[in-house]
């Protein structure tokens, strides 16, 4: 395993500068790599606790040493058609080896499998301590907005301040959104490529229909990703700060929503991540999504 890591760092930056030189959208592919990169990473971390893998996964890894190599073959010769085509696969592969090893390791993810065993879906749900627009997360980013979408306090706020003016011009267009659900901007200066503005319910003691339309966020979050062919998602721990929505609740409501999603669409997401401020609130979730 140590090998193929080793591999696979050594051609990112060839990958990445090859991609660069045939495809002028460039910094989409450096953010594509970078989550190729993350999952690189998890990959090692993973096996140094879980180092007797099944046969089936250490098979799949030397697979894809094989795909790397063939991927070099296609470089030195020039052809540089195939060789984008095979890092294609390559990435596809990694996510759902990473899967695989999430879960080997008793990590949190969703793995969908067809009639003779094989994997049909992957997608890997996860937590990060960290601010949502400091660096790339997904390709969208979640944010718990007002109803006004014209920009608040909090995660709000952040979002607003780090995307630049361009990003209050077009959610001025939008007309506003309903609780419980979402529309979608460019990201601007974000790293990221949209971001998905949803309305969270304010907590009046959770008999005022709070748990649906906060379900309703995140489902509706999840539809306008598909619908943009957006394939990894951040949220944030929607309603929890100056809504005062209780966070076990929430992070119960949220887990439970997006795996309802996952199962529902199973081909459709890579990787669904909360990024979260702090320590307490992101061990609620982890404790969420090991249920």
């Amino acid at each position: 395993m140590e090998s193929m890591m080793k591999i696979v760092r050594h051609y990112a930056k060839k990958w990445a500068l090859k991609r660069k030189g045939l495809n002028d959208n460039g910094d989409a592919y450096d953010m594509s790599l970078a989550r190729l990169e993350r999952a690189v990473s998890n990959i090692e971390e993973d096996g140094a606790s879980a180092p007797a893998l099944p046969s089936r996964l250490s098979i799949w890894g030397a697979d894809m040493v094989d795909l790397l190599e063939s991927v070099e073959e296609a470089i030195r010769s020039g052809d540089d058609v195939n060789a984008l085509d095979k890092i294609d696969v390559l990435q596809r592969n990694m996510l759902a080896y990473n899967a695989c090893m999430a879960l080997w390791a008793n990590k949190p993810g969703y793995i969908a499998f067809d009639n003779e065993g094989e994997i049909m879906a992957k997608s890997i749900l996860g937590t990060a301590l960290g601010d949502i627009t400091a660096k790339h997360y997904a390709d969208a980013i979640v944010n718990a907005a007002n109803e006004s979408l014209l920009g608040g306090g909090g995660v709000d706020g952040a979002i607003h301040r780090a995307a630049g003016p361009e990003l209050l011009a077009e959610c001025r267009t939008l007309n506003g959104c309903m609780t419980g659900q979402a529309k979608i901007t460019k990201a601007y200066k974000l790293p990221c490529d949209y971001v998905i503005h949803t309305v969270g319910p304010v907590w009046h003691g959770g008999n005022h229909g709070e748990a649906e339309l906060l379900a309703g966020c995140y489902r509706h979050s999840l539809e306008l990703a598909m619908e943009h062919g957006i394939r990894s998602v951040a949220f944030p721990s929607i309603s929890t700060g100056v809504y005062s929505y209780p966070v076990q609740q929430a992070a119960e409501i949220a887990v439970g929503t997006v795996r309802e999603v996952i199962k529902e669409h199973p081909k459709v997401f890579d990787e669904i991540l909360w990024v979260l401020f702090d320590e307490r609130t992101k061990l609620v979730y982890d404790g969420a999504l090991q249920k």
